[in-house]
């Protein structure tokens, strides 16, 4: 029996719809791979969660490692400290690749940065806010230096001696949105300072995050705003039907245009649900070489797939106390914009009180996002139906925005 293609949960085997983004991204990177320059100020991926941001990054550091780059991967937990370990990957990596700056200095470097980080930046950064009440307060000096430091010491390294080790370095932080503030503050103003040598430090950064990561950056630094951001469109039908041809094509086995149409259309036209359609399809069909994948197999993969989505909603609707509960509830009866986004206000309305702290909790969970100031949207499509099949019927929210049409309809395009 052939493997199974599809890779719910995980990168795909074949990232449908990103060329443009590919280009985009290998074009920040050349000033690196021709000149030995750093490729400037952070390129930043922006989108809803599930859209494939960490899928395009891996096939960007892939790529990366096979054009001669030293590549360093961490993700940011909400509020949490990440340089540490973001220095930690660093030196791992440099590890890894026989590619350790001179021991003397290197070392310097990381005590520096076990001096000067583990110390809570976030803590003296909120006692600066709370003295001086400027709006972007400057982090602490020696935190700062002693990043600076960490990147060039390990960029320098990368690159090598007339290249024998390589172009440089890569530094990629997925969930960017979440860094601690303080942590944020230091690492742009580390990466400022830098950019003006950008000849002695070969290397790039980049990161992902939801729509809302370009507010969160310019409020660390203002020049945080200076970032090149890479929004990520939906993918067209055509591209998720892509996204379920390629792996099985791979294999020698194809799909009938019937039974690509039933699969995006379960998948509700959301990457991870094609993914999982396509993973239950492919276990229906069991196909060998030279196979077909019919409107019957997507028909009974349909179905399979949705029992998995299903128990997807149960285990976040399980997840959530009854005061969040109300939040979510509240969320899927009120009417969203044409974008598919509920106003923060509408839900207080429908409630009565203030949801900061719920919204906060939820947003932490991943069930649901920031997408614009005062707007807030389920992180999967097909939830709020879900809500509101499990909770006892009621008056609807009221709503400031006229209703376009189906909710689930304006969901989907996550």
């Amino acid at each position: 029996m052939l493997p199974n293609p599809y890779t719910p949960g995980q990168t795909p085997h074949h990232l449908a719809g990103r060329a443009a983004e590919q280009e985009a991204i290998r074009d920040y990177l050349a000033p690196v791979i021709a000149y030995g320059d750093m490729a400037g100020p952070p390129m930043v991926i922006t989108g809803p969660r599930g859209i494939g941001k960490t899928s395009l990054l891996d096939s960007i550091r892939d790529q990366a490692r096979q054009d001669g780059f030293i590549t360093a991967w961490t993700s940011c937990q909400r509020g949490q400290p990440f340089l540490a370990d973001l220095t930690y990957t660093i030196d791992r990596a440099l590890r890894a690749a026989d590619a350790l700056p001179a021991p003397s200095g290197w070392t310097n470097a990381l005590d520096r940065i076990g001096v000067e980080i583990a110390v809570p930046v976030v803590a003296n950064l909120g006692l600066s806010l709370s003295r001086s009440r400027q709006e972007h307060p400057r982090p602490p000096a020696g935190a700062i230096s002693a990043v600076e430091d960490v990147l060039h010491l390990a960029a320098n390294a990368a690159h090598g001696s007339g290249g024998r080790r390589g172009v440089g370095l890569l530094v990629v932080i997925d969930e960017l949105h979440a860094g601690a503030p303080g942590e944020l503050a230091v690492l742009l103003n580390a990466l400022q300072n830098l950019s003006h040598d950008r000849r002695e430090n070969p290397f790039a950064l980049m990161g992902a995050g939801i729509p809302s990561v370009g507010g969160i950056l310019t409020a660390a630094a203002t020049f945080g705003e200076r970032s090149r951001w890479l929004p990520l469109p939906d993918l067209t039908i055509p591209e998720l039907a892509e996204a379920l041809q390629a792996p099985a094509r791979d294999l020698d086995v194809t799909w009938t245009p019937d039974a690509l149409d039933i699969a995006v259309t379960a998948a509700q036209h959301y990457p991870h649900f094609v993914q999982i359609i396509g993973s239950a399809t492919w276990r229906t069909a069991r196909p060998t070489a030279g196979d077909t994948i019919t409107s019957h197999h997507a028909h009974a993969g349909a179905a399979a797939g949705a029992t998995e989505i299903t128990s997807l909603y149960d285990a976040r609707w399980a997840s959530v106390p009854d005061a969040e509960r109300a939040v979510l509830t509240a969320m899927a009866k009120a009417h969203p914009t044409p974008a598919g986004d509920i106003a923060r206000r509408d839900i207080e309305q429908a409630l009565g009180t203030d949801i900061s702290t719920h919204r906060a909790r939820l947003i932490d969970k991943a069930i649901i996002d920031d997408t614009q100031r005062g707007y807030l949207r389920f992180t999967l499509p097909g939830f709020a139906d879900y809500i509101r099949h499990h909770t006892t019927p009621g008056p609807p929210a009221r709503s400031s925005h006229p209703r376009p049409g189906s909710p689930d309809a304006t969901n989907a395009r996550q």
